[in-house]
């Protein structure tokens, strides 16, 4: 996997900021950070061997340089190399394969839980097209953790996901958007479906519930 081409545009709002983590010290504070979300502040950090080909970024709030959110991504020349990404562990990604461009690999995509805004997600969405059009990327891809073991709290909505097809198209914000009239339809309640969405994805909802 080459590293993608960047040009980067330090990206602010909301009294937040976009940093890319070069820097032992940088690097430092992310792998922290991602251990508490991920790990649950579990003794040591969240580093791994991605993290030396992938870009990683935080967003952090301009005045204490505290980070709030963060994310990592990494670009493959086509959709066949993508079997030695992160998701290749835990899933096929054969169907790739019908991509002769650049694929990218978002992950590792984290918010603190007490301070995080829809403006961390929109930070970062505006990096991730940045690397998009810098990279000529034809498809975007990648994997969401859940809070949880227990799928009988998660099975509902995804159910509707299914039966709707929305698993099998290209992630849209107005695919995005008849969630909400689906969840009248079939009866789920706002609260099972919004912590669904947010997490499956991410950016996209961000600006539906805004």
């Amino acid at each position: 996997m080459g590293r993608p081409e960047l040009q980067f545009q330090n990206f602010t709002r909301g009294g937040l900021k976009v940093e890319l983590c070069q820097t032992a010290r940088s690097l430092g504070q992310l792998w922290q950070f991602r251990n508490a979300i991920f790990r649950g502040g579990m003794q040591g950090d969240d580093r791994d061997i991605w993290d030396e080909t992938y870009l990683n970024f935080c967003i952090k709030t301009i005045d204490k340089n505290e980070i709030l959110g963060c994310f990592r991504l990494g670009i493959f020349p086509s959709g066949t190399a993508a079997v030695h990404g992160y998701s290749a562990q835990f899933f096929d990604l054969s169907p790739l394969r019908v991509f002769d461009r650049p694929v990218l690999e978002l992950g590792r995509f984290a918010i603190d839980p007490q301070r995080g805004n829809s403006d961390i997600f929109r930070l970062a969405w505006g990096v991730v097209t940045q690397l998009v059009d810098q990279n000529n990327v034809s498809f975007l891809f990648g994997c969401s953790s859940f809070v949880g073991t227990a799928p009988k709290h998660i099975a509902r909505v995804f159910a509707i996901f299914v039966v709707t097809g929305i698993l099998h198209r290209t992630v849209g914000a107005l695919s995005f958007m008849a969630v909400i009239d689906w969840r009248r339809h079939w009866r789920i309640t706002r609260t099972e479906v919004r912590p669904i969405c947010r997490r499956f994805c991410g950016p996209i909802w961000a600006l539906v519930e805004k």
